[in-house]
């Protein structure tokens, strides 16, 4: 359960450092080609996102718990949310590049 408690906190800390940068002022500040080149970093940077997701994913298939069990637990639903918002980001930032592109 420690694993699993290590590895939703470090994705969520990531989710949370890429949601700073795509919302920051300092962003909107940039030049159209700055904000798609760092917009592209984050994109480079949410690959590991795949990772953490996974690592998640193996340590709750790691639990001896029943699987009805699992959505009743705090940790679990924390974990699918973070992987849905994880998910939903990289969408985002996908989208936010390619209207950059046309302009």
């Amino acid at each position: 359960m420690e694993a699993l408690e290590y590895e939703v906190k470090a994705l969520h800390v990531a989710l949370e450092q890429v949601q700073a940068t795509l919302t920051s002022p300092e962003l909107a500040r940039q030049s159209l080609k700055e904000q798609l080149a760092q917009r592209q970093r984050l994109l480079a940077d949410m690959e590991s996102f795949k990772q953490q997701v996974q690592a998640v994913q193996l340590c709750q298939s790691g639990l001896r718990v029943p699987e009805e069990v699992m959505p009743n637990l705090a940790i679990c639903r924390t974990a699918l949310r973070l992987q849905q918002e994880a998910s939903q980001l990289q969408h985002v930032a996908i989208q936010q590049c390619n209207i950059l592109q046309v302009q």
